[in-house]
């Protein structure tokens, strides 16, 4: 502390550098296409960098990244905007870049929840294949919808993971987890986004289910395809979604191959497993 306590005037003027226009050698011209006098940025520095930008190229910058919020200079303060508000569409069931000429657009108050805060967003389905549903679109761009029929509501794969590591770790309730996205989305309360029922059920919910269908990948250790192999919910057999202990001994994983024909009584003593498994049942 005594060391940064010397610098606390340099520390101070950064951070204020970064809530004002910034320098004009990196601030006069669009970072993208050059044209002068741009006015857009990412906010809170999610990507990289404190060039400004042209509303056209951080568009395209942002074309894949809807989850990002903006800032735009309004001649004398950082106002923030959505993408959504920009103009920014989603088109699912094809490449980026790529439009879709047999498509309809998702309910006008699509939301998506995601760990930079809870985002409208404008979404398009594909149709081009009646085979593959509306859901199936959502997830195969990592999107989890909170229903099986004309889904509003997503959370996307990485949130899905925070709250389940913050749930185990710290106890985390989903109420509380999605009020702090709410802050993180809007911390004055003047334009919140409506977090009701629907959106803590999607994380109640879709914690446990997202573990479940992944469970079979990453966790069927005795069945190297497992996770190839064509397979249904109801075609698993018992034990396929449960998870391994990774400090109970298992034969060549994290002890010998052929570890099972060991005499440690024969072993040194530093070299023993003595009592280190013993069951709860024990005690």
């Amino acid at each position: 502390m005594k060391t940064w306590a010397l610098h606390m005037d340099e520390y101070l003027d950064e951070v204020l550098r970064l809530e004002g226009h910034g320098s004009t050698s990196i601030s006069s011209t669009c970072g993208g296409c050059g044209t002068a006098d741009p006015t857009f940025r990412c906010s809170r520095q999610m990507c990289y960098g404190p060039g400004l930008f042209c509303k056209k190229c951080i568009m395209e910058k942002h074309s894949v990244l809807p989850t990002h919020w903006v800032e735009e200079w309004n001649g004398s303060f950082f106002q923030r905007r959505s993408l959504h508000s920009l103009g920014l569409v989603m088109q699912l069931g094809h490449p980026p870049g790529y439009s879709c000429t047999n498509s309809t657009p998702a309910h006008v108050h699509f939301t998506v929840i995601d760990v930079t805060g809870v985002h409208p967003v404008r979404v398009r389905f594909c149709n081009c294949d009646s085979r593959v549903e509306h859901r199936q679109q959502l997830m195969r761009v990592c999107w989890w919808p909170a229903t099986a029929r004309d889904p509003q509501t997503c959370a996307t794969f990485a949130v899905v993971r925070l709250f389940q590591i913050m749930n185990c770790l710290g106890n985390l309730s989903a109420h509380d987890f999605l009020r702090s996205l709410e802050l993180l989305t809007n911390n004055d309360g003047l334009d919140s986004f409506p977090m009701g029922d629907t959106d803590t059920d999607l994380l109640l919910e879709s914690s446990p289910r997202f573990q479940t269908h992944r469970a079979p990948i990453s966790n069927n250790l005795d069945d190297e395809t497992s996770g190839t192999r064509p397979c249904t919910v109801r075609d698993r057999g018992n034990r396929t979604v449960a998870v391994r202990c990774r400090a109970c001994p298992q034969d060549g994983r994290n002890l010998p191959q052929g570890s099972q024909n060991i005499n440690w009584a024969a072993m040194p003593e530093d070299l023993r497993c003595v009592r280190r498994f013993r069951s709860k049942r024990a005690y």
